[in-house]
């Protein structure tokens, strides 16, 4: 089973650190309006272990079958349910995910056996990840990503709270 983690970061100023707790965010869905609701399913419940959690014709609501808070949308476009905040469709360019997972390695062969196309290559970065991407059915950009032991010291200084969870 694919362990798997979307990464997610929350910025605010230093004095508003204690002030997280009267903001507890308990869950994140990253959602993209998009016509292709059945390709976006597909891929990522085949590809990268997420499960159908509701499902009906304008709308597919999945998640990571390790774990609950990691979830993710598809919305068809100018659904009349919809405010007009969530009418216009994707359009393909200026987001990406970031998946950590456990063993990089492993997923890269198993979605390279499946045919699927990889962007960039499987890559280990001098401020410690070992990572590849893809593209998902919608243009969405997909950093599938492990952490690594090495981190070189140029990059160990812009690590602000503390250094990254290693995976061991």
């Amino acid at each position: 089973m694919l362990s798997l983690m979307i990464t997610m970061v929350l910025l605010c100023p230093n004095d508003s650190i204690e002030k997280l707790d009267q903001f507890s965010i308990s869950n994140i869905t990253h959602g993209v309006i998009t016509e292709k609701l059945k390709e976006s399913r597909d891929f990522y419940v085949k590809h990268l272990d997420f499960v159908v959690v509701f499902e009906n014709e304008w709308y597919v609501h999945l998640q990571s079958r390790n774990e609950s808070r990691f979830q993710i949308a598809f919305l068809l476009p100018n659904h009349a349910s919809q405010p007009p905040i969530f009418q216009p469709s994707f359009g393909g360019k200026g987001l990406f995910y970031t998946f950590e997972v456990a063993n990089v390695q492993v997923l890269y062969e198993r979605l390279t056996k499946a045919g699927v196309a990889i962007t960039f290559p499987l890559t280990d970065e001098p401020w410690g990840e070992r990572h590849f991407a893809l593209y998902d059915p919608n243009g969405v950009a997909l950093n599938i990503s492990q952490a690594t032991t090495t981190i070189k010291e140029e990059y160990q200084e812009g690590f602000k709270l503390e250094t990254p969870n290693i995976n061991q």
